[in-house]
């Protein structure tokens, strides 16, 4: 089953300004193939994992699977 879902845990680093250029990079690939990316600071995880499972849950009925 495919569902063309990318899920990254981000650290401090990806959040500078250097980061988001970084990201931003990174991103454009797997989108270009029709791949939704989300991504989630590792302190979210670690602290509203909830929250983030509902965010993927979501993320995947968009994309009808």
């Amino acid at each position: 089953m495919d569902c063309d879902l990318e899920v990254e845990l981000d650290g401090a680093p990806h959040f500078g300004d250097l980061g988001e250029e970084y990201e931003a990079k990174r991103t454009a690939f797997p989108e270009g193939l029709g791949i939704e990316v989300i991504r989630f600071e590792n302190n979210l995880v670690f602290q509203n994992t909830e929250a983030v499972l509902d965010t993927i849950k979501e993320a995947i009925s968009r994309r009808g699977v």
